[in-house]
């Protein structure tokens, strides 16, 4: 992830309850959700080779209902728009 410093500080000074991120330019699922388990944080991501993948990390503690992917038309078969129900 090019964005690795960034979001590192953005953890760090802004403590954010969640975190999205689009045009992930990965396709490994398991790198995404290691990076933010430092930090206490659970990931869900649809991710691609091509900058198609996004991702939600939300603290640990937060309850969560559901998580999902969307069934909006044309960009469910694409998989890249995820739902967080709170």
């Amino acid at each position: 992830m090019q964005r690795e410093p960034l979001v590192q500080r953005l953890i760090q000074e802004e403590k954010p309850d969640i975190i999205c991120l689009q045009e992930l330019k990965i396709d490994d699922k398991i790198y995404v959700s290691e990076f933010f388990k430092p930090y206490s944080y659970n990931t869900i991501s649809q991710n691609q080779k091509s900058y198609n993948g996004v991702s939600i990390s939300y603290q640990e503690e937060m309850p969560i209902k559901d998580i999902s992917f969307s069934g909006l038309n044309k960009l469910q078969a694409r998989n890249n728009v995820l739902l967080l129900e709170k």
